[in-house]
């Protein structure tokens, strides 16, 4: 059952995936000793190099200069202060989507917004893992492998974030991921010397409880009144 695909767009390399009878499932990556020659020259290796490699047959001696790997490809770089505030601030405003989306009934929407949430909270929990290891710890995709690394307790918290197949059950993962999001993002930003946008986070989560409580039938000028209410509230 094989899959073959070109190599980062180059017509003249390509992976071929098979999955054998038994189950056995192999990636090949095939590509043209110029681009062997290529990585030598760099002052660096690329990630699929860096991750590990062993040269098995090289009757030329093409990979000599190839240099050793640091096994540090995708091992999360240590953010900045403005990266940092811009996760924080993406999260917030892609909440509201979320919120906007339940509120007009449109789950299928709004579960797909709460996935891209949930990857943003993911990534604040690998980085407090991070801080934790001296930023050594290669992440799995999507998560894989966090069981290992969590607490029970935490590992149990971020699961709880992903919700059903109900309104109702996508709200309440909203305002779940939201919390652990919350929490994760001042550690992380307590560890760096960062300071998190409390204030932002204040106020969108008075949009979100505003919309959650919205009837159906409402219209912007009602959420409008509700929100200004809500606002004036917040600042008294």
């Amino acid at each position: 059952m094989p899959d073959g695909r070109t190599w980062d767009g180059d017509p003249d390399s390509f992976t071929r995936l098979v999955m054998y009878e038994d189950g056995t499932k192999i990636d090949f990556g095939i590509r043209p000793v110029t681009a062997l020659r290529k990585a030598c020259q760099a002052a660096t290796l690329s990630a699929e190099f860096d991750v590990g490699y062993r040269v098995l047959v090289d009757k030329d001696g093409e990979a000599a200069s190839l240099a050793r790997p640091t096994y540090q490809a995708h091992i999360p770089a240590r953010p900045t202060d403005l990266h940092y505030t811009t996760f924080v601030n993406n999260f917030w405003w892609n909440s509201t989507y979320a919120a906007k989306h339940l509120w007009r009934d449109d789950l299928l929407t709004a579960r797909w917004t709460l996935d891209g949430l949930q990857q943003e909270l993911l990534t604040m929990v690998e980085w407090w893992i991070e801080i934790g290891r001296d930023w050594s710890w290669r992440p799995g995709v999507l998560g894989k492998g966090l069981k290992k690394v969590l607490d029970p307790e935490t590992y149990q918290e971020l699961v709880a974030t992903h919700g059903g197949a109900e309104i109702g059950d996508v709200w309440g993962a909203l305002f779940r991921t939201a919390a652990m999001f919350r929490k994760t993002a001042i550690k992380v930003g307590e560890s760096l010397g960062y300071e998190y946008l409390h204030d932002l986070d204040r106020r969108v989560t008075v949009y979100l409880e505003t919309v959650r409580q919205l009837d159906p039938t409402a219209t912007r000028e009602d959420l409008a009144r509700l929100l200004n209410e809500q606002y004036r509230a917040l600042g008294q």
